[in-house]
């Protein structure tokens, strides 16, 4: 094994002399033979029989054996088989009081690893001490080495990392148990083969690698791409050092293999949000935003059930913008939420983000049926909520929570963003629009009562002076309008709960209504709103009505006019029994400065209204009647285009 391998698993040395036990038939003979052994490197103990012996060795571990060969209770042979089954990494040695190739023969197959007769004319105790020394020494290193292997086999096998060792021709000698979890490849179908990850084309580059490790180079955490026997590409950090021989030489190599496809996958996710950060910088209304913030959750996420809510002060409520597809195939609609207990709006007003791995237990849940089982839920600051699920529990990582994190936080700067362009947009329309009426609407009748002026100097005639007049009432009323489409514009920040049938009774009493009349219905919402400004809603939709709406000038002839809840939906709808409008006409309405009356109207009361409805966040159509007239619709359940 490598060396810095083997320096992470190396048991300190042991301290202390070596141990012997010297197992006799006679105290006087065990007396020598000890005082021979003992120095400052040996500890000798001696015992009296084999029983004695094994009952020793199982208190008491020990380098060697050192026996006689008669021993009370059998013989030396005998006890040194009996103890290479129960100790059989135990050194022992037969010390014979004569000399006999049968008992040479005797102590071999008993295992002895040594026997050493005694020869009265030679020290044969000082043989025997030295021989002892030399085996208990080598008994220790043998078993402490043993101790390392074992300690690095256990090692290799619990790493997380691949360990693969390579002869010089790059035939695989060791597979690692991480290697085998990592590429999919047995150590039994891997050994003896060649490195099965290489692909085809890049064998020669794996070859060039081999040699220059084997001629003493190194590969220290090179990030490299391989594949698993499944085919799966992963991305590693690979360290390649040569495996020395005895005599120094390369006897070929070690690889080791660290996964850091997660951290890669990470780099490239994190690499993505800043691409959809920058498309969030640019993106010019909040349901674009939406549909790039839940894209981006999906498919660089991998949170396919994601969803986006914008807060909305003026129905104070937490109203759709954009969902995934996988969401609409879990949940038919996405919802909307309201001051409450549920666990978004609790997260909305707490401003913490919250994760839920098993929703199932959690009480305050939309709805106790959900097939979602986890959930993600980010707060956008004052913007809304972003939030992610998944149908099983126990779905989201530390990572996805993290990520989602930073993506919610961009999601919001976008949304802060996209609100302000869009107020500042509205805010250059409406100066556009001054410029032009006080550049060119503003500049006719100015020039008419100019010129019937001049006349009425010269010929003093009343219809000259009255000529002049009707040109300064008409400016009266562009300049009032002006003011109206000043204030109509800007969204309604503080509002109060209203009663919508008292505001249009109220509105009535202030248009010049003939002989028309009113029907408002009792199932009118209460909404939140201005009244000021719901007040000239009204008002400029009654004006139309009576102007545009009656077909003579009988009584008979007198427009009806009814105010009433939408049957389908969120809102209500200004109705009259006159002539109503075109079908090609409709659309057109509401922009600025469009009359397609014969009396020189402004062109700007239904656009007031228009105004209005939308700084109040709710939209408005124009379309036919029961009765064949004008029914002008509006939606309090929708967010504008351009918020």
């Amino acid at each position: 094994m490598h060396p810095e391998l083997l320096a992470v698993v190396e048991p300190r040395r042991l301290d202390g002399p070596l141990r012997v036990l010297c197992v006799t038939g006679e105290t006087a003979h065990g007396d020598t033979v000890r005082a021979a052994l003992e120095d400052d490197s040996l500890y000798v103990a001696t015992v009296s029989g084999a029983a004695a012996a094994l009952e020793s060795l199982s208190e008491s571990p020990v380098d060697c054996l050192v026996t006689v060969h008669d021993l009370p209770d059998g013989t030396g042979p005998e006890l040194i088989g009996a103890l290479a089954e129960r100790h059989p990494e135990l050194t022992t040695v037969l010390y014979a009081d004569r000399p006999a190739d049968a008992v040479a023969v005797e102590a071999n197959r008993a295992g002895a690893e040594a026997y050493i007769p005694h020869r009265p004319a030679e020290d044969t105790l000082a043989l025997l001490a030295t021989r002892v020394n030399s085996l208990a020494e080598t008994a220790r290193d043998r078993r402490r080495q043993g101790r390392t292997n074992r300690r690095l086999e256990s090692l290799v096998a619990a790493a997380p990392i691949s360990i693969i060792e390579l002869d010089c021709d790059g035939v695989v000698q060791r597979w690692s148990p991480g290697a085998e979890r990592m590429f999919g490849w047995s150590a039994e179908a891997a050994v003896g083969g060649p490195l099965p990850i290489i692909p085809e084309g890049e064998q020669e580059t794996y070859r060039d690698r081999l040699r220059r490790v084997l001629d003493g180079g190194t590969i220290r955490r090179e990030e490299t791409r391989r594949r698993t026997k499944s085919g799966q590409a992963i991305d590693l950090l690979l360290s390649v050092v040569p495996v020395p021989g005895t005599a120094g030489e390369p006897t070929g190599v070690l690889a080791v293999f660290e996964d850091i496809t997660p951290q890669k996958r990470v780099e490239r996710q994190l690499r993505a949000l800043q691409r959809t950060t920058r498309e969030l910088n640019v993106a010019r209304s909040i349901p674009t935003v939406g549909e790039i913030a839940v894209e981006a959750a999906a498919d660089i996420l991998e949170l396919d059930m994601t969803g986006l809510w914008r807060y909305d002060a003026r129905q104070d409520a937490l109203v759709p913008v954009a969902m995934t597809e996988r969401s609409y195939e879990v949940i038919d609609e996405q919802p909307r939420f309201e001051p409450g207990g549920s666990l978004a709006w609790r997260a909305f007003e707490d401003g913490e983000l919250e994760v839920y791995d098993d929703l199932t237990d959690v009480p305050g849940r939309q709805n106790p049926d959900t097939a979602i089982g986890s959930e993600i839920i980010a707060p956008l600051g004052e913007q809304g909520l972003l939030i992610t699920g998944a149908t099983t529990t126990r779905e989201f990582s530390d990572r996805d929570v993290d990520l989602f994190r930073v993506l919610g936080a961009n999601t919001e700067a976008a949304m802060a963003r996209a609100e302000r362009e869009a107020e500042l947009r509205r805010q250059n329309e409406r100066l556009d629009r001054f410029t032009s009426v006080v550049s060119h609407d503003l500049r006719n009748p100015l020039s008419v009562a100019k010129g019937y002026l001049d006349l009425a100097r010269e010929s003093e005639a009343p219809e000259d002076f009255a000529r002049v007049e009707e040109a300064h009432e008409r400016m009266g009323d562009l300049i009032e309008d002006l003011l109206a489409l000043a204030r109509g514009g800007t969204t309604v920040e503080d509002g109060t709960e209203l009663d919508l049938g008292t505001v249009a009774r109220d509105a009535w009493g202030h248009v010049d209504i003939g002989d028309a009349s009113l029907t408002v219905a009792e199932d009118l919402p209460t909404l939140h709103g201005d009244r000021s400004r719901l007040t000239q809603l009204f008002e400029n939709l009654f004006r139309n009505c009576v102007k545009h709406g009656a077909t003579g000038s009988a009584a008979d002839d007198a427009v009806s006019v009814t105010v009433a809840s939408l049957p389908d939906r969120a809102g209500f709808y200004v109705a009259d029994d006159g002539p109503g409008i075109p079908a090609d006409r409709r659309e057109s309405v509401f922009d600025h400065g469009v009359s397609f009356a014969d009396d020189g109207g402004t062109g700007f009361g239904l656009s007031i209204v228009a105004d209005i409805a939308r700084a109040h966040g709710w939209g408005v159509s124009a379309t036919e009647s029961a009765d064949g007239g004008a029914r002008f619709e509006f939606k309090t359940d929708v967010v504008p285009l351009d918020a």
